[in-house]
């Protein structure tokens, strides 16, 4: 696992927890280090 401030999941994990795998957007000290279409 790697740290992140925070995550966009498409989905409700709690409800499913395999909206864990469909990350939108991972942001890492206030910068976007992952976003899906880029």
């Amino acid at each position: 696992g790697k740290l992140a401030d925070f995550v966009v999941l498409d989905g409700n994990p709690v409800a499913d927890t395999m909206a864990l795998r469909q990350v939108r957007m991972v942001v890492k000290e206030g910068t976007i280090v992952y976003q899906e279409g880029i």
